[in-house]
C-alpha cells in the first residue's frame, strides 16, 4: 500500500467564516507524483490522534502569518495573520508529532511553525531586518547555500521559488541547513529523526526540478519505512 500523506490546508481568505477549506493543488500533485497519496486534513484538533494513527507522513502547507501574542511578541499590525483555528490547529499538531515518529515536511509558513514550536523566533518582515535583501516574494527564483549535511535534502543546484513575507530568525533547537545568499534562513531539520524537515521556499512549485522532486520522494521513502 502506498504511503498516506497527511496535507494541512488554510481557511479561504485565512478566515472560519468564509465557509471553506483552500490548499494549492500542487502540494497534492507532489505527493502523488513522488508515490503517495495525498489526504487533507481538516483543523478539527480533538482528531489530530486519528490523523497521525492514519497518516504516515505530514506536510505543513504554507500560508498567512502567525499571530506572535501567544509566543511572547507582539504581532506587527503589518502582517496577515493566519486563521487562529489553523494556528491552534497546527501547533497542537505539532506537539503530538513529537509524540510520534513520523516524518514531517514544513514549507514556508510550516517551517517557521515548526522554528516556533521548537523554541526559535521569526522575522516578521524580512525587509526590515536583512540589509538589502533579495527579492522573496512574488514565486522569485534564487540559490540556496548549504552549510549543513542533511539525509533529506542533497545538495544541488538547482533554483528555488520563494515567496514570503516573514523568515526565521533563530530556528531554536532545530539545526540550519541551508540560507539564501542573503543570509536569510532557507531549510532546517531535527538530526536524529526519521524525518523532520522545513523549507523556506515552495518545493511544490518547481516540482519538476531534481532538488523539489527528489524532496517529495525523500518524504514517501521514509514514511515507506
Amino acid at each position: 500500500m502506498k504511503p498516506i500523506i497527511g496535507i494541512t490546508t488554510d481557511n479561504q481568505n485565512n478566515t472560519l467564516e468564509s465557509g471553506n477549506y483552500e490548499t494549492a493543488i500542487a502540494y497534492v500533485q507532489s505527493v502523488d507524483q513522488a508515490g503517495g497519496i495525498p489526504v487533507i486534513l481538516p483543523h478539527i484538533v480533538d482528531a489530530i490522534p486519528d490523523y497521525l494513527r492514519v497518516c504516515h507522513a505530514i506536510v505543513l502547507t504554507g500560508g498567512g502569518d502567525p499571530a506572535m501574542e501567544a509566543l511572547g511578541e507582539t504581532t506587527d499590525p503589518r502582517t496577515t495573520t493566519m486563521d487562529p483555528t489553523r494556528q491552534a490547529f497546527e501547533f497542537a499538531l505539532l506537539q503530538h508529532l513529537d509524540q510520534t515518529d513520523l516524518p514531517t515536511l514544513g514549507v514556508c509558513l510550516g517551517m517557521q511553525l515548526m522554528s516556533l514550536h521548537n523554541g526559535g523566533r521569526i522575522f516578521q518582515r524580512i525587509e526590515d531586518v536583512v540589509p538589502l535583501p533579495q527579492r522573496h516574494d512574488k514565486n522569485y527564483q534564487h540559490p540556496v547555500l548549504f552549510e549543513n549535511t542533511c539525509p533529506w535534502l542533497p545538495e544541488r543546484d538547482d533554483l528555488v521559488t520563494s515567496s514570503h513575507r516573514q523568515a526565521v530568525r533563530d530556528p531554536g533547537s532545530l539545526e540550519i541547513v541551508a540560507r539564501a545568499e542573503d543570509t536569510l534562513i532557507e531549510a532546517v531539520q531535527r538530526p536524529g529523526d526519521r524525518f523532520y524537515l522545513g523549507v523556506q521556499w515552495h518545493p511544490e512549485r518547481g516540482n519538476e526540478a531534481p532538488l523539489n522532486r527528489g524532496l517529495f520522494k525523500q518524504l514517501v521513502a521514509a514514511a515507506t519505512r
